[in-house]
């Protein structure tokens, strides 16, 4: 009986260290640029959303805008699941730290 209850014990500690875990945050891919997103949005109390976009125009690369109090850092997806934006990205969150809301980058092709 006691083995019994030292087992359900073990089993329960178990499951509520998994419970606590941290949910993944929406920032994991780029928490670990210089700028981050959270570093941007506390210098600017704008809620910082990165989301992919696909432009007619071919030489954009990223835009950044401001709508109300959302900052949108929209980047070119051309292969949707890979990181080759990242640079883009981080170009667009250092210029935001720099006061811009509103400007596009292009390919120098």
């Amino acid at each position: 009986m006691h083995m019994l209850f030292t087992k359900i014990c073990l089993v329960a500690g178990m499951l509520s260290h998994l419970l606590r875990r941290r949910k993944p945050s929406l920032y994991e891919p780029y928490e670990r640029l210089k700028p981050s997103p959270r570093d941007v949005e506390r210098a600017t109390n704008l809620k910082v959303l990165i989301r992919g976009v696909r432009w007619d125009d071919e030489r954009i690369k990223g835009r950044l805008r401001q709508v109300d109090d959302v900052l949108y850092v929209e980047f070119k997806d051309e292969t949707p699941g890979y990181f080759w934006h990242i640079d883009t990205v981080s170009e667009l969150l250092r210029l935001a730290m720099l006061g811009c809301r509103n400007i596009e980058l292009y390919d120098d092709e």
